[in-house]
């Protein structure tokens, strides 16, 4: 069951306010394909065809999102400078690829709807990195 009004301390704090989770999943709550996307969300555990419709942001915010909530918690409890990485050459901790990967990600969400400038390209570039990086760094996520 979705809440009444969607929040997320994490997109308030990085400032991103065009958010497709909740523009998709919280803002359309009057629609006449409710009932389609409800059945959908049981056979489907919780997600409806919504969710596809902008896959890319919404993967990148719900990453976003887990991989803020996962650092919060574990770095600090767990050793998140133990395990090192390679990463484009470049040696680097767990706690160093995240940060990498986040920050990667939060331009992403920032500047995704910028269209001047050359930004789709920088956009698709730091959003490439990101999930390169959280593959290299995917067998160490777990506290």
């Amino acid at each position: 069951m979705l809440m009444s009004k969607y929040k997320n301390k994490y997109f308030k704090e990085i400032k991103y306010k065009n958010s497709c989770t909740e523009n998709l999943l919280y803002n359309m709550k009057n629609d006449k394909r409710k009932d389609k996307w409800r059945k959908e969300r049981h056979k489907y555990g919780g997600y409806d065809e919504r969710v596809t419709w902008n896959l890319n942001t919404f993967m990148t915010e719900q990453i976003y999102t887990w991989l803020r909530m996962y650092f919060d918690r574990a770095d600090g409890f767990v050793n998140l400078s133990f395990h090192k990485f390679k990463i484009k050459d470049i040696e680097m901790s767990e706690r160093d690829a995240i940060l990498l990967a986040l920050d990667n990600m939060k331009f992403y969400l920032q500047h995704s709807e910028e269209w001047d400038d050359g930004m789709p390209q920088k956009c698709n570039d730091k959003i490439a990195e990101a999930y390169y990086i959280i593959g290299v760094i995917f067998p160490a996520l777990w506290w």
